[in-house]
Formats: structure tokens, sequence, C-alpha cells
């Protein structure tokens, strides 16, 4: 590689390069056709003559030697794989730099850039189907070979500016590569062909190297870098499930030992496979060394966060995206950003997602690009009308969460100086609108896939509302749109009824069964195939549970946080009852009579902490309890879950346990008497009001209305507050699923005068019959 590179940057007195022209006339400078027509990506590779020079690879499945002599032993000490890793990146450095010198010297002449760019541009789409989820290894180049040309074009693009790229490019004649069917941001096959089709009819020069090798590091970097990062998480989830193998193997063969039943031959292949799982995993932990000596190069991370945040800056451009508010100026998606191959946006938000998670964020830092970034994300995250895939932004959203952990929005930091900036950022509205939106995405898994997004909203929003500067937009989304602030505070509320619903009803499974297996003499009952069943079916429950308390306490403490300064949107008619047969029905939960059933070995793993849970369910109560008591008597309306010895039996857990503050106490016993007095006078309202015309009830509830409105499709009539709720999950009428809105809805007032008068009515005969008495 030394002596070819020395070789090609010969130059005669006339300038001339006649070794470097000599090469691109071979009869294998350039992949056989064939290879074309096949997707054939290992031709380029091994039948060229330029391939083999960029095959060095460190990957365990491109070379065994590697990991034979690097990484001999899977359980090695961190410092001795730290310090193998070390020496093979500063190979790799010197190898990287001896292939840009070679290139950079082929495409210095004229007469040879066209044929050496050929070349590049074809190893890339030759093997673009390692951008894909799943590829057939054998017949692309290897991981080592293209993820060499992701550095190579990496290095190549590191002079051009962005602002110099052009963007009609890829819908010009001039363009390489075939995107017919690429996923576009914003728009179907159909109208980016037309709209590549109009670009056509417009003349255009031949593109500028620039323009040519900016986009190809995209693809190259897709297929490439990215490919490899896919693949590392891959492996990294093949590792934990052998190591999850391994523990279930291995604790059947600690309680077989002492069975004398078992079969000798069921134990004797039990260990068999076990050792064969330990090999598996000793395999896969050496290959995960070799991916991280090239994946978590610092340097090599640095020199993908400069080509990254310059392809956001270019993404921002065609979005006419303002630099400093990262808001775009046109309201509709502009056709160029439209059309853009979503992987474009994609690949930016999973280099960030993969630095993030592996605590190498200063990497960004050191090279000067974290502005760049945190725009980019705020842009997309600002801009979902914009992107017609809701799991790309939510994946921006995620960066964006990673970003928002406890502690990182302190004075000085990047984040906080670009957010300080936004003074009138659409950053809440536009989360508040996709927190409701991601409701409905049309993927398969939709329902259970919006509470990780919610989740990571949350975390955001919560961050946000920390800091402090933020928090007046809160107050200006509830008080300016009350409508979509309420469909957010519904979703909140159907998340946090669900989620902690499942996770409690998880643990009592996860107690019956860890009781199950303490028991040794109804253990030793069961047959082996029915404990390892119960094992199975343990550590899925337990699996379950953490994953539903995770997402459960991050709801709870999002609304927590918002009603300590935000109220009327939660004593809204349509949503304070739901609210408060939540809360109230949680509250049973932890202190009603089966609380007890909660109680597991070791809540911490699971994030089961019943105290604090308390705490921010009995705060919410107090955050609410208003001067006007609508609240408290939401909270007496509630015929399933509440009673006065579930508020007494919390005061005193609380107490007992220090749970709240002397403050939250007084005031939850203030709520408490109230709650109590309320409750007393709405049982004798019912004797009191039992003999209302059946035309004063809901269709629906069969409760006394008090704002009558008709349907107009099922002409139906309810109360207002009932379909207004019903119409914050549905858009349809409940009686014939036909579309609904609230602007549709009849108002009856007669009949809500008839029922006010009937009540005084019927409230002044009361008090007559009392005053007799």
């Amino acid at each position: 590689l030394t002596a070819l590179g020395q070789l090609s940057g010969l130059v005669t007195v006339d300038g001339k390069r006649p070794v470097a022209s000599l090469m691109l006339m071979l009869p294998n400078w350039k992949p056989p056709l064939d290879a074309f027509a096949s997707a054939h990506g290992k031709v380029i590779e091994q039948l060229t003559f330029l391939g083999p020079f960029l095959s060095s690879s460190v990957f365990a499945d491109d070379d065994a030697k590697v990991v034979e002599c690097a990484f001999p032993n899977a359980d090695a000490i961190e410092s001795d794989v730290s310090a193998s890793q070390q020496g093979l990146r500063y190979l790799l450095d010197i190898v990287w730099a001896k292939h840009f010198s070679l290139v950079r010297g082929l495409l210095t002449p004229k007469n040879t850039r066209a044929a050496v760019l050929d070349f590049l541009s074809d190893g890339v789409i030759l093997n673009f189907a390692r951008s894909q989820i799943h590829y057939d290894e054998d017949v692309l180049a290897s991981e080592g070979f293209v993820l060499n040309l992701s550095v190579l074009f990496q290095r190549l693009s590191v002079p051009i500016d962005q602002t110099c790229v052009d963007p009609n490019y890829l819908y010009s004649a001039h363009c390489r590569v075939d995107l017919k069917d690429i996923t576009r941001l914003d728009g179907t096959m159909e109208d980016a062909q037309a709209y590549v089709e109009t670009v056509a009819l417009e003349s255009s020069p031949p593109p500028k190297f620039s323009t040519e090798c900016f986009y190809f590091t995209a693809w190259a970097l897709n297929c490439g870098f990215m490919s490899s990062i896919r693949k590392h998480r891959r492996r990294l989830k093949a590792k934990a499930d052998l190591e999850r193998s391994i523990a279930q193997l291995q604790e059947f063969l600690n309680q077989a030992r002492g069975v004398t039943s078992l079969p000798p031959d069921h134990v004797a292949k039990t260990e068999r496979l076990l050792e064969r799982t330990k090999l598996e995993l000793a395999c896969q932990k050496r290959a995960l060394f070799c991916s991280e000596t090239v994946l978590m190069h610092k340097s090599l991370l640095q020199a993908m966060s400069v080509y990254y945040s310059s392809l956001a800056q270019f993404i921002m451009r065609v979005a006419e995206a303002d630099t400093v508010t990262c808001v775009s100026r046109s309201e509709f998606t502009p056709k160029q950003f439209a059309f853009l191959p979503e992987f474009f946006v994609d690949d930016i938000a999973d280099f960030l997602l993969f630095v993030a998670s592996s605590l190498l964020t200063p990497c960004l830092v050191e090279a000067g690009t974290l502005s760049s970034f945190v725009n980019f994300i705020l842009f997309a995250s600002c801009h979902a009308h914009f992107i017609r895939n809701p799991y790309l932004v939510a994946k921006c959203v995620e960066v964006l969460s990673y970003w928002c952990h406890p502690g990182s929005l302190g004075p000085g930091n990047t984040l906080r100086g670009v957010l300080e900036t936004l003074a009138n950022s659409r950053l809440v509205s536009a989360l508040i609108r996709f927190y409701i939106d991601i409701e409905s995405t049309g993927a398969s898994n939709e329902f259970y896939d919006k509470f990780s997004i919610r989740f990571n909203i949350s975390v955001i929003f919560i961050t946000l509302w920390d800091v402090g500067f933020f928090k007046p937009h809160f107050l200006r989304e509830a008080n300016e749109d009350p409508a979509i602030f309420t469909k957010f505070i519904n979703r909140m509320i159907n998340d946090m009824s669900f989620l902690l619903e499942e996770a409690l009803d998880g643990l009592k499974k996860v107690r019956e069964l860890q009781e199950l297996r303490n028991d040794a003499g109804r253990w030793s009952k069961l047959s082996r195939q029915q404990q390892l069943n119960n094992t199975a079916e343990l550590g899925t429950h337990e699996r379950q549970v953490r994953s539903y308390l995770t997402l459960a306490n991050q709801t709870v403490k999002l609304l927590f946080h918002l009603t300590m300064e935000i109220k009327e949107p939660f004593l809204r008619p349509e949503i304070i009852g739901k609210l408060a047969a939540m809360l109230d029905y949680n509250m049973v939960q932890l202190c009603g009579p089966q609380c007890s059933s909660l109680k597991v070995r070791d809540p911490e793993s699971y994030g089961w902490a019943p105290k604090r849970l308390l705490a921010h369910i009995t705060a919410i109560y107090v955050h609410l309890d208003t001067p006007d008591d609508r609240f408290a008597m939401s909270i007496a309306e509630d015929e399933r879950s509440y009673s006065p010895q579930l508020f007494t039996k919390a005061h005193h857990l609380m107490t007992r346990h220090g749970i709240q503050t002397p403050d939250y106490l007084a005031s939850f016993s203030s709520l408490t008497e109230k709650v109590l007095a309320m409750h007393e006078r709405k049982n004798q309202m019912e004797l009191d009001y039992g003999d209302a015309p059946a035309e004063f009830y809901d269709t629906l509830m069969n409760t006394l209305m008090s704002d009558p409105v008709m349907l107009p499709g099922s002409r139906s009539v309810v109360d207002r507050s009932t379909i207004i709720m019903h119409l914050l999950n549905s858009d349809t009428d409940p009686f014939n699923r036909q579309p609904l809105t609230e602007a549709d809805l009849i108002p009856l007032p007669d009949l809500k005068q008839r029922i006010a008068d009937w009540k005084k009515s019927r409230e002044q005969e009361l008090r007559g019959h009392q005053a007799t008495e």
C-alpha cells in the first residue's frame, strides 16, 4: 500500500503522473459489467486492482487472525482489552491515512479524476444493500472494505462547504444513483418521480466534484459506517440474550444437582448446552471488542461528526430553516426537503443516539459540532409535519431526551445556550402535539410504541420545567390553546392508568411466583417442565414490570410537575372526573386491603418505590385542591374507588413513614375532610334526585345531566362533559361510529333550563319538608 501510494504520486517534469494513468488503463480497474446486473458487491473488492488495497479490516467476520491475536481471552480485564484496541486503532489510522493519500493523489490530475470517482462510486452503489436490515453478506464486499470507503469519502468531503452543494443534484439526470425505490422524507415515490421529471426539464451543467462527493459521503456512511453500528447493536442484543440463557441454564443445573429423580442424560445434555452457549458468548464478546475498536475510536467519531454536522446544516438549508430559531420560513414542506432520502435524517439521529448511549458525547463537543446538531434536532422535533415517518421524528426526540438528563442544562451548557436563544420557541407546542399524535402511527405495534416515545417527551418536559426558563411556555400553551392541552392531559391520564394497572398486576404475579419458588414443598411437587415454565413466566413478568414501572413513574412525575402550577386544564368537566377516578383507583392499590400483594423481593431492581409513588399521587391531589372545591367534589363522586377509610389510611401511612412534609399532610387532611362532607351530601342528593324524569338522564352514562346536547347523527342526548370526554379519545359518535367533533354538538337550552328548574324546585320542596319536620 505504501509503495503503491509512492508510485502513483510520481510526477514527471511536465507535470504528468504516468503510473497513475497506467493504473487506470488496467483491464481490472473497473468491476465487470455483470456485477451491476447482479448487484454483486464482492467483485469490486476481490477482482479490481484497487479493491484488495482497501480491504484492511479488524472486524471479526473479516479476519479471524485479528481476534485470535488481539483478543484471545473473552474475559480479559478491561485494561488489557483497551491496550489491544488502542494498538489496533493506531494501525487503522496509519492505513486510513495511506488510503487517503493514495486516492487523493489519483484524484488530483484532471485526466484521472473521473475514472477514480467512478470506481469509488461503484464501490458504494454495488454495496448499497448493506444499508438494509437484512442482506446477503456472501455477495457483498466485506464490512471492512465498505467502512474504509466511508472513511475515504468522509476525508474527501472535509473541505466541502455545504452551501456550495447543489440541492437539485439528486433530482437531475446527472445523479449516479437510482433513487426510485428510496423512501423520501415527506412524499410518495410517485410525487418524487414527478418532481424529478420537472427538474429534468431544466438544463443543468454537469455537477461539480464537491457536490457528488458530498452526496456519496452520505451514501457511503449509510452502507458502511452506519451499517456497522447497526450490526454492533445486533451483537449487543445477541450477547444479552446469551447471558440470559446462561443464567437460566446455570440455575436449572444448580437445582437439578439436588434432585435425584431427574434422568442423568437430561442433566448431561443441559451441561453440554451450557458449554456451547458459553463458547458462543465468548465469540460474541471478542467480536464486540473488534467492532468497538473501530466504532468507538474517538478520532473517527470526531471525523464523522464533522460530516454529519455539515449534512445537518445542508438539510436545514433546503428546509428553509432559520439558523437561530430553527423554524422553517415555509408553512408547507419545501419540495427539495420533502424528496430527500429519509436515511439522511435517520443516519444523523442514529449516529447521535449511538454516541449519546455510549457516553461519548464529549467527542462531539471537542469537534465543535454540537451546536449544529442541537439546531438540527430541535428543527426536526418542531417540524413533525414536514416528516412523514413519525418514528423518525421520535428518534430525534429520543436524542433530545438523552441530552436532557438531570444537570444537563446548567449555566454555560451548549444545549441551554441554544434553547435560551429560542425565546419564542415552538418546542413545547410541537412536542405537546407530537405527544398527542403519536397515539396512532399506522404501525402494527403502535399501542406499545407510544409509551416509549412519550417517555422521552416527558424527560424533556421535566428537564425544561426544572430549568425554569421554559416554564412560561407550558403556561402559555395551557392558557392559549386549552383544547390541545386538554387532549395532552387526557393522553397522560390514559397512559398513567394503563401503565400503573399493568405494572401493579405484574407485581402481584411476580410475588405469587416468587412465593411458589421459595416454598420448597410446593416447588418440588411440580414437574420439571412446570418448573421451567414458571421460571420463564417469572422472567417475563419481571421484564414487563420493569418496563411498565419505568414508563409509569415518568408519567406520574410529569403530572406531578405540571399540576404544581397549572390547574385549570386539569379541572375541566371532561377531565376532572376521569383524573380523580384514576388517582383514587391507584390509591386503593397502594393503601387498600390488598396492598401487601405488591411486596416483592428486591423491589428496587424493578424500579418499584411505593412510598415515592404514594407521595407523588397524594401531592397531585393537593396541587388540584383549589378554593372552588371542584376536584374535591369529583373525588366524592367517584363511586368505584373512593371511600373515607381509604384517605384516612393513606394519611396514616404517610405520617408513619414520613412520606410527605407536614405542610402537604395538613393540606391532604383538609382535602380529606372536605371530600367526606361532599360524599355524604352527594349520597343524600342521589336519594333526593332519584325520581327525576327519564329525559333528564344521560343516554350514555345514565346520570343526571346539567348541560345536555344532542348528537346530530344518532340524535342521542348526553351531557356535554360526557361526549367531550369521549371525543378526547375518538372523533366519532359513540352510538353509530360516525365522524363527530365538538362543533357538531347541538345545544339543548330548553332541556337544560327544565333540568335546572326541576333541581331548584326539588331542593325547595326538600327544604320545606325539613322545615315541617
